[in-house]
């Protein structure tokens, strides 16, 4: 059927680019030479390629011509190390006096100069004034503060003894939340239950749960009330999420405090009156007695 078209067309490759709606400018770059050819290669998609593929194809070809024709223009040049400027005389006669006045301590021209104590450590970069001098201006005494940091800090961790201070270290054991439900947490549950006598408004009240599934599913005792809070069924939302991993002993803590500090009642303190406020009302009649007795006893004598 499609190679008759291109007998139809009797090889005019607009015409049949009209009919089947293939790209005239692929039939030319891949002219067919009969009709099975032609009906192979539109089957094999030759003739109809997508616009990105074509762009695709534009470019790569542009591409490469205009690299070649600036590759034409390119001219050869030569690279130049760049010389590190020497320091003027006057400076390096600076930096000697003060060699020289200093005797050549390494101490002091460190702090002199503000550099590296321990790029002085080699006796060669202080053998002489004027090699000194020459390399200090140059900048071979310049150190990244980056490097030099992290070069004190390899040292500091190889001068610390790991194995003594790992033998100052506890072993500890690591506790994960499995999910079961302990006997005791069930017993301690089921003491608030029965202390409320499983009145579930009451309930609700204090652990902070929902009244409605308390209601849709009642518990029969202490137990099944104690199980069933612990597994977050009472409970909704983010909150339930917090009962089934445990962290209802928190909730629960801070439930209980709030319940006790509002259960407890304003005390005034009163300070103890003087001494004598308290003891003169009941020691006033024995007094009164004993004073009388002395009298009597004086008259007698």
């Amino acid at each position: 059927m499609v190679a008759k078209v291109w007998v139809e067309c009797r090889g005019n490759l607009e015409l049949i680019a009209a009919k089947t709606k293939c790209r005239i400018e692929l039939l030319r770059k891949y002219r067919p030479s009969s009709g099975e050819e032609f009906a192979r290669g539109l089957l094999e998609g030759r003739y109809s390629a997508e616009d990105t593929d074509l762009s695709l194809r534009s470019f790569r070809s542009n591409l490469l011509q205009d690299l070649e024709r600036q590759t034409s223009l390119l001219r050869r040049a030569e690279t130049k190390a760049a010389n590190v400027c020497e320091p003027c005389q006057t400076d390096v006669d600076d930096v000697m006096a003060i060699y020289d006045a200093v005797r050549g301590n390494p101490d002091k021209l460190a702090e002199r100069f503000e550099i590296d104590r321990g790029l002085l450590e080699d006796p060669a970069t202080t053998k002489t004034a004027r090699e000194f001098a020459t390399r200090l201006l140059r900048g071979d005494f310049m150190v990244d503060p980056t490097d030099a940091a992290k070069a004190g800090l390899r040292h500091e961790l190889c001068t610390i003894n790991l194995h003594d201070t790992s033998s100052q270290l506890k072993r500890t054991v690591t506790r994960m939340y499995t999910g079961a439900v302990a006997e005791d947490d069930i017993e301690a549950f089921a003491k608030v239950y029965a202390k409320y006598d499983g009145n579930l408004e009451r309930l609700a009240d204090f652990f902070g749960l929902s009244i409605d599934l308390l209601q849709k599913s009642p518990p029969e005792d202490g137990q099944t009330f104690a199980k069933r809070l612990l597994e977050g069924h009472y409970v909704t939302g983010e909150a339930a999420s917090r009962w089934r991993s445990g962290q209802w002993r928190k909730q629960l803590k801070s439930v209980l405090l709030d319940r006790k500090a509002s259960g407890l009642w304003r005390s005034t303190t009163l300070e103890p009156r003087r001494q004598e406020s308290i003891i003169s009302p009941i020691a006033a009649p024995t007094m009164e007695r004993v004073r009388r007795v002395d009298t009597r006893a004086s008259a007698a004598e």
